[in-house]
């Protein structure tokens, strides 16, 4: 896989969106990002050998003239020397 690494979903109203990353036995560092409608809500990050960080966050109420959700989870990360 080519990093930086970045994926936009949409998420149901309702539904909370969650990012999860895991690192393997090699480790390295690599952190997740939560936006709600372009705002960060939240960022996470893993080190080392099976490190881990989850971003997670609830849909406000929508916007008048904004689609219902607009979530941009992103995982991006770099491997240690």
């Amino acid at each position: 896989m080519t990093l930086p690494w970045k994926k936009t979903v949409e998420v149901p109203l309702g539904e909370e969106p969650t990012v999860s990353i895991l690192l393997g036995e090699e480790g390295g560092e690599a952190s997740c990002t939560l936006a709600i409608r372009g705002r960060h809500v939240q960022r996470s990050t893993a080190f080392g050998s099976y490190g881990r960080a989850t971003c997670s966050g609830a849909l406000p109420a929508p916007e008048p003239a904004v689609r219902d959700s607009a979530v941009e989870p992103a995982v991006e990360g770099r491997s240690q020397p």
